[in-house]
């Protein structure tokens, strides 16, 4: 019979060494080789052992490979970082909010604020959007009545609005085209 003997890393001897002293459990991660040489993510999960006396007997342990989470979670931060660029650098405004009075905006890009000619404290709460967006009370209240109907209706061809007037005191009128576009759920 064989026996294949592979280098234990520094970093496990070192936590075991700790583990020893403290008797903490411990969770942590290391890259560490298999007997082909090959590097793993792993996670480990140890606990030291001990007699009804206290004494330690030994360490026990499970290691759980997590090589193809960790690029699977690497690939995700990949594509929402692209995204992101996208989004951040579309020539739109773009925001994902819930309609909920006291949540706010979940994400929106700089044209967005630009273009609204709101600031970020006013996004965090819906309801304080539409005091910043449209300052004049009777405006906000035609205006925010008419998106909420047309929202609730659920009927996507009743969720794009244009040239709405964006007034500001001592300020050019300026006039905006909105969509709406309705998620299931916030992902």
């Amino acid at each position: 019979q064989e026996s294949v003997s592979i280098p234990v890393p520094p970093i496990i001897r070192e936590k075991d060494r700790e583990l020893i002293r403290t008797r903490e459990v411990q969770i942590f991660e290391a890259t560490v080789p298999d007997q082909g040489g090959v590097m793993h993510d792993v996670l480990f999960h140890k606990a030291s052992m001990s007699d009804q006396k206290g004494a330690l007997t030994g360490i026990i342990g499970i290691m759980l490979d997590i090589t193809d989470r960790n690029a699977v979670q690497q690939t995700l931060a990949e594509n929402e970082a692209y995204i992101r660029t996208v989004l951040e650098n579309l020539p739109l405004g773009v925001a994902v909010s819930s309609l909920s009075a006291s949540e706010g905006v979940w994400y929106y890009n700089r044209n967005f604020l630009k273009y609204y000619r709101v600031s970020e404290a006013s996004l965090r709460k819906f309801e304080n959007f539409w005091e910043a967006a449209y300052p004049d009370p009777e405006q906000r209240t035609g205006i925010r009545t008419r998106i909420l109907a047309d929202i609730a209706s659920g009927d996507p061809g009743r969720m794009y609005w244009e040239d709405i007037p964006l007034s500001r005191d001592g300020e050019e009128t300026t006039y905006i085209s909105a969509m709406n576009i309705p998620l299931s759920e916030r992902g």
